[in-house]
């Protein structure tokens, strides 16, 4: 088992700023901003869809599941404090 690698965690951390960014310029009243926005918004989806596969071929073995993150409150949503 491996740690999650440093390349996939670059993608998380530029797509972050790249939505920062998105967020920025869609407020912006400027035309350059909008066509910068437009560019944005037409590149995000091929970005997220090359994040999505780098973390589903990679090598990383998580210890937790789905279901125990998720459902971690479980207990306490039943009325079950244990």
């Amino acid at each position: 088992m491996e740690r999650l690698g440093r390349n996939i965690s670059n993608w998380i951390i530029g797509t972050t700023i790249v939505v920062a960014i998105y967020m920025v310029l869609v407020a912006t009243p400027l035309d350059w901003a909008e066509r910068a926005a437009l560019f944005i918004g037409m590149v995000f989806p091929l970005v997220i869809i090359s994040m999505a596969y780098l973390i589903l071929r990679s090598k990383y073995d998580s210890k937790e599941t789905f279901d125990d993150r998720f459902y971690e409150d479980g207990s306490l949503r039943s009325g079950n404090e244990s």
